[in-house]
């Protein structure tokens, strides 16, 4: 009996001795991973060497996949936090400084160099992964997956959290960048990403969502092409939620420019976020090619959908293709587009709407276009975001004529992670006009932890979105999230007293049972 007491003590004090182990290509030192001096030299000596709750800190350089074969790949271990893009001398997190970008490659062209088609298949790989599992400040080329799902990443079943990472110039068959097959239940979150110039073949140039949900907060889907869905491609009942993403850019040889829904069983939820530049034979910005049965439900709010170009432009053909009526599009604008029609179907409130509008109904819709402080023009698409400029000008059709009551108050911020009322009244579009410019104002957030005490997931409500940090009462961090992901699973924490510390400065006190 003693024994088995003495085993299951060990096991629920696991995460209090979580460790941290190191990873630099160009050690000199004992390669034992315990320290910069002494770390491992490769990514994979570390994850042998992890248990559920550890970090890997990565150093700088380019790194492959050991095996040099098109079935290698980084195989991130369940309930592991891997960070990269260190210099290679922090003793915390916070040291890492990755505003200039990631520093840390990943990169798939491990059989002759040049020649894709011996890369890997997948460069980076979860299965079964909790939301644990956290992925953080790496880029990631050369996945060349022929017959699979994801060039640079692929994800089967689970929920890992993806945050900082650049996807760029990887190819799928089907998600140049990252193929998703996981259950309904299964939520995978990026944060913070840039997915660009990666391509398809079939659907899904940068994203093809197969099962479960996806949430895009932060992220940067641009210039990446395929047959269906140039940005993101969904299927099997499936859910995406994007709040403050830019999607530019992004060509579809046939339908979705920026996001093709293919499944009556899927579900589209934009928010605050820009649609620019794209390009399809159908539905630019968004194609809802829904076969017999319930049409899905697609909500778009405050979001800004210019300059995109639809190759076939006659009277049947959309920028926006909403399925069925139950759809809402609320506080929006659509103009300077190349279509047939402007929006089909759904119900569309307090919007700007150039063009023909076939919403199922409508209330308070202007068609007078507003003035943006640089926008592309739709005859040059596809382009990128980079070098325009979407935020309303001084005077602007748009300022103040949204409805307060039609914000989601999940996803309260613009685009530029601003209160989303600047005024007395939201503005339409992605962004808020403030005279006090880009991201001057954020209101205090409001902050609620609940249950707590906690035996499974914690459930966190905030009037905004905040980055947070759990620490054990050993000071030693834990997990590293984001307010906008609502929840948080302590179920493989051991019982015990954990401080959660926010980016506004407040802490809460969290009981794990």
């Amino acid at each position: 009996m003693k024994k088995i007491y003495f085993l299951l003590c060990c096991i629920c004090s696991m995460n209090a001795f979580a460790t941290i182990i190191y990873v630099n290509k160009n050690a000199t030192g004992a390669n034992n991973g315990t320290s910069w001096t002494n770390a491992y030299l490769t990514i994979e000596q570390a994850f042998g060497d992890v248990i559920v709750g550890d970090q890997v800190w990565v150093a700088s350089g380019v790194y492959k996949p050991v095996g040099n074969t098109s079935s290698s790949s980084f195989s991130i271990p369940n309930g592991v936090a891997v960070y990269g893009s260190f210099m290679g001398t922090e003793t915390t997190l916070a040291q890492r400084d990755i505003t200039a970008g990631v520093s840390t490659t990943l990169n798939g062209d491990v059989g002759t160099v040049g020649v894709n088609t011996d890369n890997c298949r997948s460069v980076v790989t979860f299965t079964n992964s909790s939301n644990l599992t956290i992925f953080d400040g790496f880029k990631i080329v050369n996945g060349y997956a022929t017959t699979i799902w994801g060039g640079a990443i692929r994800v089967s079943q689970g929920q890992p959290i993806i945050r900082n990472c650049e996807l760029v110039a990887n190819y799928g068959s089907d998600g140049g960048a990252v193929g998703i097959y996981a259950q309904t239940s299964n939520i995978t979150t990026l944060i913070s990403c840039k997915i660009r110039n990666n391509s398809s073949a079939g659907d899904g140039g940068g994203i093809w969502l197969g099962g479960g949900t996806l949430k895009l907060i932060d992220c940067d889907i641009s210039s990446n092409t395929a047959q269906n869905g140039g940005g993101v491609f969904l299927d099997s009942n499936s859910a995406l939620i994007v709040d403050r993403t830019v999607m530019s850019g992004n060509s579809a040889s046939l339908y979705g420019g920026a996001v093709c829904n293919d499944d009556s069983g899927s579900t589209v939820e934009l928010y605050n976020s820009l649609f620019v530049g794209n390009v399809a034979d159908y539905g630019a910005a968004l194609s809802s090619v829904v076969p017999a049965g319930t049409p899905p439900v697609s909500k778009i709010i405050n979001c800004t959908i210019s300059g995109n170009k639809n190759n076939v432009t006659n009277v049947s053909v959309y920028t926006v293709e909403l399925a069925g009526q139950l759809s809402v599009f609320y506080n929006n604008i659509v103009c300077n587009n190349i279509a047939g029609r402007a929006l089909d179907n759904g119900a569309a409130a307090n919007s700007i709407i150039e063009g023909i509008n076939d919403a199922n109904s409508s209330t308070n819709i202007s068609t007078t276009v507003p003035t943006f402080v640089n926008a592309g023009v739709a005859a040059a698409a596809p382009f990128s975001i980079d070098g325009y400029d979407y935020h309303l000008l001084a005077g602007s059709n748009g300022i103040n004529m949204g409805d307060n009551t039609l914000i989601n108050q999940v996803y309260n911020l613009d685009l530029q992670k601003t209160a989303r009322i600047q005024d007395t009244t939201v503005d339409m579009g992605a962004y808020e006009f403030s005279v006090l410019g880009v991201g001057e104002v954020h209101a205090a957030a409001v902050l609620t932890v609940y249950p707590n005490p906690a035996s499974g997931k914690v459930f966190i409500q905030a009037t905004d979105h905040l980055d947070y940090e759990v620490y054990n009462i050993n000071g030693r961090m834990l997990y590293k999230g984001n307010t906008g992901l609502q929840s948080l699973d302590v179920s493989a924490y051991a019982a015990g007293v954990y401080v959660m510390k926010f980016a506004n400065g407040e802490t809460r006190k969290l009981v794990k049972k």
